[in-house]
């Protein structure tokens, strides 16, 4: 009682005031457990007006007291966005989205890829999103393009985004058992065929992707840091094998890899991610945490038709001319590939699901790969309709409404007409 209950909340900065606080004086307590209905001063986007959340004191108890903080959630369940590792950060003001030195809650995240131009377009829209996504570092694996380019090809995203905070460590050259497979008869010979290739002025890290991805989550807690692979799986899958109590630190993997509505695309029955390193995928299906996949399914509902990229265009900034350079030169092989107005965009759909969950639809399923049979190596069975009984270990996500995707898309490369110079 007294002065206003202090909470500390998902998805915003710092603490707000509880919106019904007793009155000074005395009056009704608030009580733990009590469900009480949510306006945020201002407006924003915060909390939803009108939605309703439980208040519980952090560590138990049954009372709540003025001045102590107290986690927020939303009735019914579902994700949070609050993880055990936070850090206070400064972030580039230049990208127009009103940052400033706070803490925030927000998902710390490791980003794993093989740049390929979808990648890079998912990179510059996870810098585009300092306020939800704290990025721990950025590991580079061969895929796309053997390891030199796709480690040159993560600093240059890094560059043109104005994020040297960004730190990018070289991973495994190649994968597990067999040897390695590229694309380069899709994404060019740089592996981002597309735009002006110089060499990246931010530095690459000494250290090794995965002696970095071990250290990182061995300093952090629990159930705290999501992986973000968007290539092969061998640098997620040699961190497990190397050091296997770095597991439960990790709260989820977003991943894109897998198909199976949609075949393969780089065999009759694998998706490309999962075959180049069948073997990794399947130590990392089964780790044991959390799996969010963004096979084939879903990626080819994100088409990037002619008058998306326009639309990025239009813009009119150094990255998205850039981005929509990529998008142009990667549209070639898939457009003629599938007799589709565009190609597509598969990575993106990762962060894009940590931005915006409520525009994909998803299904817990069990996830296998194939690792024996030379004619179906890399196939991922999925069991979509529970008929083998196996436990499930992925959300496997197959729907995705792709306007709002193209949306986001667009709304976070335009935060880049205000980063000026430090892109060229």
């Amino acid at each position: 009682r007294g002065n206003p209950a202090k909470c500390s909340v998902i998805g915003l900065r710092g603490t707000a005031p509880h919106p019904n606080p007793p009155p000074e004086g005395g009056g009704n307590k608030i009580r733990a457990g009590k469900k009480y209905s949510l306006a945020p001063e201002g407006g924003g986007n915060k909390i939803r007006a009108g939605k309703k959340y439980s208040l519980a004191p952090e560590g138990g108890g049954n009372k709540i007291r003025a001045g102590k903080k107290y986690s927020l959630a939303p009735e019914g369940g579902g994700n949070k966005s609050c993880f055990g590792l936070c850090r206070t950060a400064i972030y580039h003001t230049r990208l127009g989205t009103g940052l400033r030195r706070s803490r925030m809650a927000k998902h710390s995240i490791i980003i794993d890829c093989d740049p390929g131009q979808d990648d890079a377009i998912n990179l510059l829209l996870a810098f585009s999103s300092p306020e939800e996504l704290d990025i721990l570092g950025l590991t580079t694996v061969a895929g796309n393009v053997p390891l030199e380019l796709t480690q040159r090809n993560a600093r240059l995203m890094c560059d043109l985004a104005g994020r040297r905070d960004v730190r990018v460590y070289a991973g495994c050259a190649r994968p597990l058992v067999q040897d390695l497979i590229t694309a380069e008869n899709v994404h060019g010979s740089t592996g981002i065929d597309g735009m002006e290739i110089k060499e990246p002025r931010l530095p690459l890290e000494e250290k090794h992707a995965i002696d970095f991805i071990v250290d990182c989550l061995r300093s952090a807690h629990d159930d705290a840091v999501i992986l973000v692979p968007t290539g092969p799986l061998t640098n997620i899958a040699m961190a497990m094998v190397k050091a296997p109590d770095i597991v439960p630190k990790i709260r989820k993997i977003v991943m894109m890899g897998g198909a199976m509505r949609e075949g393969g695309n780089h065999s009759a029955s694998a998706e490309f991610n999962i075959l180049v390193d069948p073997h990794a995928a399947h130590v990392v299906f089964n780790c044991g945490r959390p799996i969010v996949a963004m096979g084939l399914d879903v990626t080819h509902q994100v088409l990037a038709s002619k008058s998306r990229i326009d639309r990025i265009r239009q813009l009119d900034n150094p990255v998205a001319s850039a981005a929509c350079g990529m998008l142009e030169f990667y549209g070639r092989h898939d457009s003629k590939k599938y007799g589709l107005d565009g190609s597509p965009l598969h990575d993106p759909c990762t962060i894009a699901w940590l931005l915006r969950p409520d525009i994909f639809e998803g299904k817990a399923c069990n996830v296998t790969v194939e690792i024996h049979s030379a004619l179906t190596l890399g196939h991922t069975a999925v069991d979509f309709w529970n008929v083998t009984g196996r436990p499930e270990n992925a959300v496997w996500i197959h729907r995705v409404d792709a306007d709002a995707f193209y949306d986001l898309l667009a709304e976070r490369l335009a935060r880049y007409s205000d980063l000026g110079p430090v892109a060229e």
